[in-house]
């Protein structure tokens, strides 16, 4: 499935404590691109192609043994680790995928873990949306990341 649609962008983050999305389109294309783009994430968690999924480990193993960036790009890696907390340095994150040893089956435990623990989603939409289409779409997202939405904002 192509995800390329024109005048939108999407990105999808996991992190330690949490998973991001973010999507940019046009009111006409937000529901439809933010569906494709969750519905092939799913694909991805579920699917158990091992090949692939080896791929997508080694190739972690080997951006973490990359140390060919610029300098100053490595300079505000560094800098990020110092300053907000929850960060790791290449070399912490590669220990811990060692130690370990990080397989697929262990990542996608860890996603369906993170989508089954508590669950908190702020959402912000700017332009010209529809105040109705935006909070569908916000809903439309939760269900495609099939979270656990139980917790509540005063919770976090």
């Amino acid at each position: 499935d192509n995800l390329d649609e024109a005048g939108a962008s999407w990105s999808i983050s996991v992190w330690t404590r949490g998973m991001g999305a973010t999507f940019s389109a046009y009111p006409s294309t937000l529901r439809n691109i933010s569906r494709r783009v969750l519905s092939e994430f799913n694909r991805g968690v579920d699917e158990k192609n091992s090949k692939r999924c080896s791929r997508i480990v080694d190739g972690f193993y080997l951006e973490l043994r990359d140390y060919s960036a610029q300098a100053l790009k490595q300079a505000f890696r560094s800098m990020d680790v110092l300053l907000f907390p929850g960060s790791y340095s290449k070399a912490e994150l590669l220990q811990a995928m060692t130690s370990a040893n990080m397989t697929c089956e262990k990542a996608t435990s860890a996603i369906e873990n993170g989508r089954k623990g508590a669950f908190a989603a702020t959402a912000l939409v700017m332009g010209s949306c529809p105040e109705q289409e935006a909070r569908d779409v916000h809903s439309s997202v939760l269900e495609g990341f099939r979270a656990d939405v139980s917790l509540h904002p005063e919770d976090v």
